[in-house]
């Protein structure tokens, strides 16, 4: 069942932010973790 509504589009839009904040989270990690 393919169903693309605009809830569906706007967990896909919040599941991307979530991922994007994370990896930006992670490289600031590896980042200071580099600069000790």
């Amino acid at each position: 069942m393919k169903i693309y509504t605009s809830e569906w589009l706007s967990l896909s839009k919040e599941i991307k932010l979530k991922l994007i904040r994370l990896a930006i989270l992670e490289t600031k990690e590896k980042s200071n973790a580099l600069r000790l």
